[in-house]
């Protein structure tokens, strides 16, 4: 993966930024604001402007309140996402908890933030305890509180609009070098590994033949043989399933959203087969692959894969009408 400081440009929707003829400078990457003005901000959450992250986040992942802004809640990331885009509108989360009401009061005494306090707290927002760095992302955070603008070194979890927006825009204003990414680059190997594995069960191959061409994963390969047992036509259907979704995530994307909505499409089909196979009411075996849709960079991706191979072999994850 290049690094964001060298391609900080390519991370953002570039029709809905035009360039100053006379510099040729885009506002949106130069010295356009990030952040609503403050007053304009309610305790708790925080307004983003649209034009500087990447294309999408609003009605998708965050309520787009007009203006060119967007609203983040700062006590939880996905507060709209999961509730008033789904029709389950959810209250604000400091409504019923006194700690959160306390510091929001602590928040209107103190007045008005700058764009590092800001961006501090929502870079904490985005903390997430699944990321493949934790705990090192929590003292990334406070580093950042302590020096009083925000850690950008390293990345502190996968979630917007930290990760693929406001984390790669500071690192380009302020000529941050250096920075690694989210070390997906470092994983992708292994995915497809796991692909390779599934392929060559789905062809019937032997586990010498495999463990030949994947020396390096030569043990994975004979485990993942054990646990998938006697190939049966059920099974080869749920390989596929999980085969299928491991494409997300096997390579590099700048089109993440069409790819994951093909991907739905294609497990779709093949779910619709295995109910057909199995006259199944229930397919456990979606909300698994679900999970792994989390990310490459979740604590525990590879786990799920492990689980979905076991689940394959075992019972693959469906749940048969009259049982």
């Amino acid at each position: 993966m290049a690094d964001e400081t060298e391609n900080a440009d390519l991370l953002w929707p570039r029709g809905e930024m035009s360039s100053d003829p006379k510099t040729g400078r885009v506002p949106a990457l130069s010295d356009a604001p990030i952040f609503a003005p403050y007053e304009k901000t309610r305790p708790g959450f925080e307004l983003v402007r649209a034009e500087v992250c990447e294309e999408g986040l609003p009605g998708e992942d965050f309520e787009d309140v007009g203006g060119g802004y967007f609203e983040v809640c700062e006590w939880d990331i996905w507060h709209w996402a999961v509730g008033e885009k789904n029709g389950t509108p959810k209250p604000d989360p400091a409504e019923t908890d006194p700690e959160k009401q306390a510091i929001n009061a602590m928040q209107r005494a103190i007045g008005e933030l700058s764009e590092d306090d800001r961006m501090i707290r929502i870079q904490s927002a985005c903390l997430n305890r699944c990321y493949i760095t934790f705990p090192r992302n929590i003292d990334l955070v406070i580093e950042g509180i302590a020096a009083g603008k925000p850690n950008i070194s390293e990345h502190i979890s996968c979630e917007p609009p930290w990760n693929h927006s406001l984390l790669p825009l500071l690192r380009h204003r302020r000529k941050h070098t250096g920075g690694s990414d989210d070390r997906s680059h470092e994983r992708r190997p292994l995915v497809r590994a796991y692909m390779t594995i599934l392929d060559s069960y789905l062809a019937g191959a032997s586990l010498d033949d495999l463990q030949e061409q994947l020396p390096t994963y030569a043990e994975l390969a004979r485990t993942s043989y054990h646990r998938l047992g006697s190939a049966t036509g059920l099974k080869r259907l749920q390989v596929t399933r999980l085969r299928n979704a491991l494409t997300l995530h096997a390579f590099p994307t700048q089109q993440w959203r069409e790819a994951f909505e093909y991907v739905q499409r294609i497990d779709g089909v093949l779910s619709e087969v295995v109910h057909a196979e199995v006259d199944a009411e229930d397919d456990e075996f979606a909300g698994l692959i679900e999970k792994l849709h989390n990310g490459l960079c979740h604590q525990f991706f590879f786990r799920r894969i492990d689980h979905l191979i076991a689940r394959c072999a075992n019972g693959c994850g469906v749940v048969a009408s009259g049982r």
